[in-house]
């Protein structure tokens, strides 16, 4: 209604669009009923509406942030490389104490930041408003994004926040961290249900960085694995026994040799005779207590289950559901086989 009544005729995807871009933002869907009523093409601008270029860009800069108070500019500035934030968390990446009266502040004000789904105290910046003023931060203090970015991807990591952290871990050029950060949560996010975020954090890295670095590589096949990927999982696969890696994996488990124990005796691409060596070996390289050894007394009953003899498979089955562990879907699948070894044997209560 606002556009057509300043003459500006718009279809009904172009103004999807348009809205899209600028949420419903008054401000936004006026400055470009003024750039419209001066000639410019509907689908042209629509589809710049977030450049630097644009009206719109250049009215988010000059109005908003050279007219804000310069601590307010900065907060703006620095908390620009975040998607959600919380005050927490833009109190880390800032180094400051005054994140969350400056949110309250940006609230009011109505027209910078939303609130999101994450929960509560969970805001982000209006989508064209954090793309003008994070090329902004990256035009004008480019020295200051590695440790802003950084910073964020400790407090994320500390927080569980995985995949986050590892964006702004790759973000601030530290990649071997953030391959670790990797390492060390794919099997929870897998068992979380989360397959397509493991491989999609995988594949932030290039298959050359992920092929040279053994944990990482590991990782990768078991994903891929699971997911049906037979071709680059089988790659990968063949990379992590080739690798060299030295000291104790990022994953948690006693050392490189278990890991790949690991990844051979869940995959069991060369048999299930290989199978149960490996699960044997990982089992007894994981001392107890060790998150990883209730998932080796799966993969060792799992293996004498498919050999044919489930007597055997039984204790081990027991072992994951005494073993105290937190992942509740190995407990789960372990209750599942003792079921059907108890059934098979007439134990039906």
């Amino acid at each position: 209604e606002m556009l057509h009544a300043v003459g500006v005729d718009v279809d009904g995807d172009d103004l999807d669009r348009l809205h899209g871009r600028v949420e419903g933002w008054v401000a936004g869907l006026r400055w470009a009923a003024m750039a419209m009523q001066e000639g410019q093409d509907v689908t042209e601008f629509v589809g710049s509406a977030t450049s630097l270029q644009s009206d719109i860009g250049r009215y988010l800069v000059e109005e908003l942030l050279d007219r804000t108070p310069e601590d307010q500019r900065q907060f703006i500035l620095e908390t620009s490389i975040l998607g959600d934030m919380c005050a927490g968390l833009c109190d880390a990446v800032r180094d400051r104490d005054d994140s969350s009266r400056q949110i309250e502040d940006l609230e009011r004000w109505g027209a910078m930041v939303v609130s999101t789904d994450h929960g509560d105290g969970w805001y982000r910046y209006h989508h064209l408003v954090r793309e003008v003023i994070a090329a902004r931060l990256a035009r004008e203090l480019p020295h200051m994004l590695p440790d802003l970015h950084r910073r964020a991807a400790e407090w994320l990591r500390r927080h569980g926040e995985i995949p986050d952290a590892v964006d702004h871990a790759l973000a601030a050029g530290d990649r071997i961290e953030a391959a670790d950060m990797v390492c060390a949560s794919w099997w929870s996010l897998l068992n979380q249900g989360q397959l397509a975020t493991v491989i999609r954090i995988i594949e932030r890295f290039d298959p050359s960085e992920v092929r040279a670095y053994q944990p990482l590589a590991t990782a990768a096949a078991f994903a891929y694995g699971v997911a049906g990927e037979v071709e680059r999982a089988t790659s990968y696969y063949t990379f992590a026994l080739e690798g060299d890696y030295d000291g104790p994996p990022p994953d948690g488990s006693a050392s490189m040799e278990s890991a790949l124990a690991i990844m051979r005796a869940g995959l069991m691409f060369e048999g299930v005779g290989q199978a149960l060596g490996d699960a044997e070996l990982a089992h007894g390289l994981e001392p107890p207590g060790s998150p990883w050894r209730p998932i080796t007394a799966q993969l060792l009953g799992l293996a004498h289950t498919w050999s044919g003899d489930p007597d055997r498979a039984l204790p081990y089955f027991e072992e994951v559901t005494t073993a105290g562990s937190d992942d509740e879907a190995l407990v789960v699948y372990a209750l599942a086989e003792i079921a059907l070894v108890r059934s098979a044997r007439g134990e039906h209560a």
